[in-house]
């Protein structure tokens, strides 16, 4: 008998919802991303990823996206609550240690970050 997988989270489609985490969510920074959470009904976490044009072309960009979904996975989120992960272009590049010590740092509860992880 196969055990039965939990996912980690859901994917965070809806404008309408990004709009509401936008304006109604806490953001931190941690290195190269920014992390905004706002609290919800759900039991398992929501989370939406930003990879702007900045960032790169296509592969580029979807490279990051692939890298912050592994990234997202290896880290204990909060249940009940919605997150939206942004990228800048040190994504593309940092180690993935790195990278995950990012998320980790930005999804912590009531933690204000600055540029601290940057370097």
């Amino acid at each position: 008998m196969l055990a039965e997988s939990v996912p980690t989270y859901v994917s965070l489609r809806s404008d309408a919802r990004f709009q509401q985490v936008y304006r109604q969510g806490e953001q931190k920074r941690a290195g190269g991303i920014s992390i905004i959470q706002l609290e919800n009904e759900a039991r398992t976490p929501e989370v939406g990823f930003v990879v702007g044009k900045r960032v790169g072309g296509a592969v580029v960009r979807n490279r990051a996206k692939r890298r912050l979904r592994e990234a997202i996975r290896r880290v204990d989120l909060s249940p009940h609550t919605t997150y939206i992960v942004i990228a800048d272009r040190s994504v593309v590049t940092a180690g993935f240690g790195r990278l995950v010590s990012w998320v980790e740092q930005g999804t912590k509860a009531g933690t204000h970050l600055s540029d601290e992880g940057n370097t």
